[in-house]
């Protein structure tokens, strides 16, 4: 994400604050879903879950 918006950014096609929001949006995934699949699935090998 940071490599698109950083391209986007020197073309004038968008500017820092869309930039800042695409960048800040992906952060968030990255850590909020792999969390969500945690909690939701439990993790793999876990004996305790059936």
């Amino acid at each position: 994400m940071v490599a698109i918006t950083t391209f986007g950014l020197s073309e004038d096609t968008i500017g820092a604050d869309e930039a800042a929001a695409i960048v800040g949006a992906a952060m968030i995934s990255m850590l909020v879903l792999p969390l969500m699949a945690l909690r939701v699935g439990g993790r793999a090998g876990d004996p305790g879950r059936q």
